[in-house]
Order: C-alpha cells, then structure tokens, then sequence
C-alpha cells in the first residue's frame, strides 16, 4: 500500500514503472488463483466420476444373492441415490449417506422384528 501511495506522489518514471509492475503483479495473481480454483474442481468432479463408476461397477455382484425383489428395490434406491440428487457439490467433510448395504441391514432388521411379534 505504501508503495502504491509513493508511487502516486512521485512524479518520475521509475514510481510510474513500478505501480505498473504492482498492478501486473496483482492481475497475474488473480488469474492464477482463478485458474487454481478451476483445478481444484475439476480435480473434484473427477474423483466424484470415479467413486461412482467403482459403485455401479460394484453394486450388481453385490445385490446378486438377494431375492428378485429385493434386487429390485436396491436398484430403485441406488437410481435415486445416483441420478435423483439436487445438487452436484459434495463435500469431503460430509458422511457419503447410506449405502446399499445399511439399507440391506435396516430391512433385515424391520423383518427379525416382524418375525419376533
């Protein structure tokens, strides 16, 4: 800052040449934090197709030994969980949510219950 006011007060051309360098200086840090940000996101989103691809990769074998209709609900919840979200970001602090496996275990234990009545 003080150079920017010495620069502003002083009438001679080494003070014009070097608020010329702050200000390319201060535009060439603008672009490039721009350009990390962008990185970074596109990092993310990456990691993101990843994860998914490793899931539905994943999620056939690991419904294969329920019954018909138990696939079928699974493939329903894992439909809404992958195409029925309403925003694209997600946060690395954030829990991932349930998973095909706690559902699985929530029904089975619904059903030990009913069973038990």
């Amino acid at each position: 800052m003080g150079a920017v006011i010495y620069a502003i007060s002083e009438s001679d051309p080494i003070a014009e040449t070097l608020i010329g360098k702050l200000a390319l200086s201060v535009i060439l840090g603008g672009i490039a934090t721009y350009a990390a940000r962008q990185s970074r996101y596109h990092r993310d989103r990456e990691q993101r197709a990843r994860d998914l691809q490793l899931e539905l990769t994943a999620f056939s074998p690991f419904i294969e030994p329920l019954s018909p209709e138990q696939q079928e609900e699974e493939r329903v919840i894992m439909t809404r969980k992958t195409f029925g979200k309403t925003t694209t970001s997600t946060k690395q602090e954030e829990e991932p949510g349930p998973t095909p496996l706690s559902f699985l275990l929530r029904r089975r234990e619904k059903e030990e219950a009913a069973s038990e009545r």
